[in-house]
C-alpha cells in the first residue's frame, strides 16, 4: 500500500483510539458513581439500623434511638434520666467488663448490651465524647449487634443443611422440623409452628418454643387452622399478615386465641404458596416479649418461607416420582419392586401362621405380535382388558403386579393347599382366553403361568420370583395356554438353557450350523421335492436337537440371524440345483414367527431371492397355526404382502391348533401341511382317519394342497392316497440327506425320465426353515 492510502488509515485509528478512550473513561466515572452511592446506601442501612443513645457528664441517658429500643426491649421512659450501666457493660482489652467510664471516649469497643428480658448480645461500639471548651459534657454512643452477623452466618449455615435435606429426600416432617429448630435456636425468645395443607385442612408439621399449655393441641394430628384455601393466597394474607388481628384468618381458631391470651406480643403468619399462589402450608412466628421484627428477622422468615415452599412442592413432586417409578401408567398396577416388599411381609405372616403363598408368573402368549401387526395403542388396550380380567378373577387379599411388557405377577397369600393356588390359575386361564373385542378388533388371547410355592420352592421373594420364572418357561416350552409348578428339575433345565444361549451366539459367528435335505414325495413315490432341516454339531456337546435350541433361539430373538443365513443358504443351494439341470421345483420354507414379526420381513425375502436368482413364484413360506391366531387381521395383512411378492403360502402342522373354515378364507394361503400326530395312529385310530379326512376335505374345497408328515408304512401311504392328499414325507420314503446326496437323488430320478411326466405342474422341491427334525 502507497504512502497516500495510509495516512487516512492512521488517522481513522487515532480518532477510533479517542474514542475509546473517552468511553474507557466514562464508563470508569460511573463505575466510580455506582460504586460510592453503594456505600452510602450502605451507611444509610447502617445508621438506620445502628442503636444510638447519649449520656450526660453524670453518665445518665438522655437519648436514645427506636432502633436502640428495638434491641433492647427498653422504652425511653424506662432508661431516660438513668444510668447507661443498667443495660451496658464495657469490655476491656483484658476482657474484663465493667461500666463505661465517666470520661471523654473516641473509637471502637465491644460491648455486651443487656435486653430487658436478661438476655444479652455482643454489640461494637462506638463512642463520641462531646466537649465544649473544654468542658465534658456528655457521649454519643453509636452501637451494632455483632451477634445479628454471626446470627446471619449461622442462618446461612442452617439453609444449607435444610436445603440438603431437601435435595436428598428426606421426609417432609424432619425437613420442616430442622426448620423450625434452626430457626428458634438463633431466635431463641420466639416459637415457631409450621403447618401443612392436608386435603382440605391446615396440620401441624413441625414446632419449636410454643408455650407448654397450647402445644398438645398444636401437636396433635385434629389441630388445625381456621383458614380456608383462599385466605392462605399471599395476596389476602401479604407479607407478613398480622395472623392475630382482627381480620386475621386466625381470630376463629381457639388454639392461637389461647396463645395470645398468654400475653404474646406478636403472632406473624406468612404463607407458603405455591406458583399458582395456593397455599400449601403456612409459617406462624410467635414472640413473647416483643412486639416489632427487625429486618433480620424478617429476612430470616423470608428464607424459612421459601426453603418451606421449596421443601412441600420438592416431596411432593418426589412423591409423584415414586408413585409413577412403582406404578404403572397404563393399568395402575404396582411394580415388582412393590410386589417383593408385599411379598416380604407376607411370607412372615405365612410363616407365623403356616399357611402357604403362591408366586405367579402370568405371560400373554404372542402379545408381541399384536403390539407388532395392530400398533401400541391397540396392543395397549388389549393388555389394560387383561389386566381387568385378572384383577376380577383374584381375591381382595392378592397382589398382582405388571412386570415388562406383556407379563404379570401375582402374590396369592393365605392359601392352605397347592390345589387352591391351581384352580385360581386355570379360571385365569379360562377368563384371559375368552374372546375381547379392542378397538372394533376381534382378539383371542392365552396365557401361560409359572407358579411357585412358599416355603417349598424358596423363602425369599427373589427366590420365589426366579423359580416361578422358571415354571413359567416350562409352561411355554409345553405348549404355552397352561400353568406349571416349578420342580427342581427345571433349574437344571434353566443353567442348561443359559449355556445354551452363550453357544448359540458363537454357532452364528462361527457358522456351525449345517442343512439336511428331506425328500418329499408325490403318492405315486416321485420325488416332489425336499424339506429343509436345520443342523447343529457343537464342538463339545456334539448333534443338538433342533427341538432344544430352536425355542431357545427364538426366545432370545437369536433366530433372527439364524433364520436370514438358512434363507441365504438354501436359494443358494436351489440355484446350485437348479444350475446342475435339475428339474424344475418350488422351495417351502418354515419361517419363525419371529421373523414374520419384523416390519422388514418380506424386503428381506425379495433381497435373498435377488441375490441368489431364484424367482419368487419358486418360494412358498411356512408358518404355524399359533402365529396368526392371536391376530388374524393382523396376519393376514403381512402375508399379503408375501403373496404381492409371487410368493406362496403354507400352514404348517396343521390340526393342533385352533384354525376354522372362516380363518382360511381370511388368509392368503395355498397349502396345508398336516401334522404328524394324526398320521401316526391313521391305521388304527378311527378318529385320526376322520381328521385327516376332514383336513384333505377342506384343502380340496378350498383349492389348497395337503401334505401329510410323519408318514411311517406304505399302509400309511395308501391311506392318503384314498383320502386325497397330494404329499407326504416321513422315514418310510427317505431319511435326511447332505445337499450332494439329494442332487444326486434328484438328478437319478431327472435322468431315469420319470419326473415330471405326465405330472402336472412338474416335479417341486419343498424346502422347510428352520424345522425340526421331522420322520
Amino acid at each position: 500500500m502507497d504512502s497516500a492510502h495510509a495516512t487516512p488509515s492512521v488517522a481513522s485509528s487515532v480518532k477510533k483510539s479517542l474514542e475509546l478512550a473517552e468511553v474507557v473513561e466514562e464508563t470508569a466515572i460511573m463505575q466510580e458513581a455506582y460504586e460510592s452511592s453503594l456505600r452510602v446506601n450502605e451507611m444509610n442501612r447502617l445508621v438506620m439500623e445502628s442503636g444510638v443513645y447519649a449520656t450526660d457528664a453524670n453518665g445518665r441517658t438522655t437519648f436514645i434511638n427506636p432502633a436502640a429500643m428495638r434491641m433492647t426491649g427498653w422504652t425511653a421512659e424506662e432508661v431516660l434520666g438513668k444510668p447507661d450501666h443498667v443495660f451496658v457493660n464495657h469490655v476491656r482489652p483484658g476482657g474484663e467488663t465493667g461500666a463505661m467510664q465517666l470520661a471523654p471516649v473516641r473509637g471502637e469497643n465491644n460491648s455486651i448490651i443487656w435486653r430487658k428480658d436478661g438476655t444479652s448480645f455482643l454489640a461494637a461500639c462506638s463512642g463520641n465524647s462531646v466537649v465544649r471548651q473544654g468542658k465534658l459534657l456528655g457521649t454519643v454512643i453509636v452501637f451494632r449487634d455483632l451477634s445479628a452477623s454471626r446470627r446471619q452466618e449461622k442462618w446461612e449455615q442452617s439453609k444449607n443443611a435444610i436445603f440438603s435435606a431437601i435435595i436428598a429426600h428426606h421426609s417432609l416432617p424432619s425437613t420442616m422440623q430442622l426448620m423450625a429448630d434452626a430457626f428458634v435456636a438463633l431466635y431463641p425468645p420466639k416459637a415457631i409452628a409450621i403447618f401443612v395443607l392436608a386435603g382440605d385442612q391446615f396440620q401441624i408439621e413441625a414446632e419449636a418454643g410454643l408455650p407448654p399449655r397450647p402445644a398438645p393441641q398444636m401437636a396433635g394430628a385434629s389441630a388445625r387452622l381456621a383458614l380456608d384455601r383462599s385466605q392462605g393466597r399471599s395476596g389476602s394474607l401479604g407479607w407478613p399478615a398480622p395472623f392475630g388481628s382482627r381480620d386475621g384468618p386466625a381470630c376463629s381458631c381457639p388454639a392461637f386465641r389461647e396463645i395470645l391470651e398468654t400475653g404474646v406480643k406478636l403472632c406473624l403468619a406468612s404463607p407458603l404458596s405455591s406458583g399458582s399462589e395456593e397455599a400449601k402450608g403456612m409459617v406462624t412466628v410467635f414472640d413473647a416479649h416483643q412486639a416489632l421484627l427487625d429486618d433480620a428477622t424478617r429476612e430470616a422468615i423470608r428464607s424459612l418461607c421459601d426453603l418451606g415452599r421449596m421443601a412441600i412442592e420438592h416431596r411432593q413432586l418426589y412423591d409423584q416420582v415414586i408413585q409413577r417409578s412403582h406404578y404403572d401408567l397404563l393399568t395402575g398396577l404396582p411394580d415388582r419392586r412393590f410386589l417383593e416388599d408385599r411379598l416380604r411381609q407376607a411370607t412372615i405372616s405365612a410363616r407365623r401362621q403356616g399357611r402357604l403363598i403362591a408366586v405367579c408368573c402370568i405371560d400373554l402368549d404372542h402379545f408381541r405380535q399384536i403390539n407388532d401387526n395392530q400398533g401400541h395403542e391397540l396392543g395397549d388396550a388389549c393388555f389394560k382388558l387383561a389386566s381387568e380380567r385378572v384383577e376380577a378373577t383374584i381375591r381382595e387379599v392378592d397382589t398382582l403386579a405388571r412386570h415388562g411388557g406383556d407379563e404379570f405377577i401375582l402374590a396369592l397369600t393365605d392359601i392352605a393347599r397347592v390345589s387352591d393356588a391351581v384352580n385360581i390359575c386355570n379360571r385365569l386361564l379360562q377368563d384371559l382366553s375368552a374372546p375381547m373385542l379392542v378397538k372394533g378388533h376381534a382378539l383371542t388371547i392365552t396365557a401361560s403361568i409359572g407358579i411357585s410355592i412358599f416355603p417349598d420352592h424358596g423363602e425369599t421373594p427373589d427366590i420365589l420370583l426366579r423359580n416361578a420364572d422358571m415354571a413359567l418357561v416350562e409352561a411355554k416350552r409345553a405348549g404355552r395356554g397352561q400353568a406349571r409348578i416349578y420342580s427342581p428339575s427345571l433349574g437344571r433345565q434353566n443353567r442348561r438353557a443359559a449355556e445354551m444361549v452363550d453357544a448359540l451366539v458363537v454357532a452364528v459367528a462361527k457358522g456351525q450350523f449345517r442343512i439336511a435335505y428331506q425328500p418329499i414325495y408325490r403318492m405315486n413315490r416321485e420325488i416332489a421335492g425336499f424339506e429343509a432341516l436345520l443342523r447343529w454339531k457343537h464342538p463339545l456337546w456334539g448333534r443338538v436337537s433342533p427341538l432344544e435350541f430352536i425355542p431357545i433361539a427364538e426366545r432370545t430373538g437369536l433366530i433372527v440371524p439364524i433364520g436370514d443365513w438358512v434363507i441365504e443358504e438354501v436359494c443358494r443351494q436351489a440355484m446350485v440345483w437348479n444350475n446342475a439341470a435339475a428339474p424344475s421345483f418350488k422351495i417351502f420354507a418354515n419361517i419363525s414367527g419371529v421373523q414374520l414379526a419384523r416390519p422388514n420381513f418380506s424386503s428381506k425375502i425379495a433381497e435373498a431371492l435377488e441375490r441368489s436368482g431364484l424367482a419368487p413364484d419358486r418360494l412358498e413360506l411356512e408358518i404355524t397355526e399359533s402365529w396368526f391366531i392371536s391376530d388374524l387381521r393382523g396376519a393376514a395383512g403381512k402375508l399379503q404382502k408375501l403373496r404381492d411378492l409371487g410368493i406362496g403360502i403354507a400352514i404348517d402342522d396343521f390340526g393342533t391348533g385352533h384354525s376354522t373354515f372362516s380363518y382360511l378364507r381370511a388368509l392368503p394361503v395355498d397349502t396345508l401341511k398336516i401334522d404328524r400326530s394324526f398320521i401316526h395312529s391313521l391305521d388304527s385310530s378311527a378318529a385320526n382317519l376322520s381328521t385327516v379326512r376332514a383336513i384333505t376335505g377342506l384343502a380340496q374345497q378350498l383349492g389348497l394342497k395337503s401334505v401329510a408328515e410323519g408318514v411311517e408304512s406304505d399302509q400309511h401311504l395308501k391311506q392318503l392316497a384314498e383320502l386325497g392328499c397330494d404329499l407326504a414325507q416321513g422315514f418310510f420314503l427317505a431319511r435326511p440327506l447332505t445337499p450332494e446326496a439329494a442332487c444326486s437323488l434328484l438328478m437319478k430320478q431327472s435322468h431315469s425320465g420319470a419326473a415330471g411326466k405326465g405330472a402336472p405342474g412338474g416335479m417341486r422341491e419343498q424346502i422347510s426353515l428352520l424345522s425340526p427334525q421331522r420322520s
